[in-house]
Order: structure tokens, then sequence, then C-alpha cells
């Protein structure tokens, strides 16, 4: 015969305090510690502060795109492009000895390694 548990039966079952102290006073009504209510504020603060400094940022970096895109070639554009990717590669740590070729401004090939992209003159110039 099984016994009756109250852990699974759906009974209400009322605790009672044993204190002599009397009834116990809990704090989970409308109750914030003023550390609480610190940290909110200057979380709120941060993330208000957040977008004027995102939105300069946005506008410098569509200015300087906009005034390279207007001051250099194609040639000098994918020159760059290929100093940051091989930036990149650098940073992923793949193989610095992949070959590539470069299109120099003269419309000449030259083949190189995707680790000597940056010390090529024309790229660094």
């Amino acid at each position: 015969m099984a016994r009756a548990d109250i852990r699974n039966d759906g009974r209400p079952i009322t605790v009672q305090h044993h204190s002599a102290r009397g009834d116990v006073k809990r704090n989970s009504g409308n109750f914030t510690r003023g550390s609480q209510l610190l940290s909110h504020e200057v979380l709120m603060w941060l993330s208000g502060a957040k977008m004027p400094f995102l939105m300069w940022l946005g506008v410098v970096l569509l200015a300087y795109v906009v005034i390279l895109s207007v001051k250099l070639d194609e040639n000098n554009v994918q020159l760059i492009c290929m100093r940051v990717l091989s930036g990149l590669w650098e940073w992923v740590a793949l193989d610095p000895m992949k070959p590539v070729n470069l299109r120099l401004p003269d419309n000449s090939v030259r083949h190189t390694y995707m680790g000597y992209v940056p010390y090529v003159p024309d790229v660094a110039l």
C-alpha cells in the first residue's frame, strides 16, 4: 500500500511559522534597493548617450568612403582592398604563402604572396 505523498497529489498545504517574533515580514512587495535604481539610471543614460556617438561615427565613415571614391581611381581602391584582405588573412592566421596576382597602376600584373602584399611598393604607396 502506497503512502499518501504531499509532493504531487495537489493538496494545498499551509506552512506555519514557528517563531517567537510574531508575523514574518517579507520584502517581496514594491521594494527596490538604491543600488538597483542607480545602476538602472546609469545604464539608461549610457544607452541614450551612445546613439549620437554612433551617428557621428557613421557620418564620418560615410564621408571618408565618399572622399576616397572621388579621389582614387579603381586600381588604387583594389590595391587598398588587397592590403586590407592581407591584414585579415594574417589576423585569421591563414597561409601567408598563398599566391595572389596584383594589378599595378601601370596595368601590369605582379605575382606575389598574400603575406607580402603590404610590402609591395605600389601597395605601400
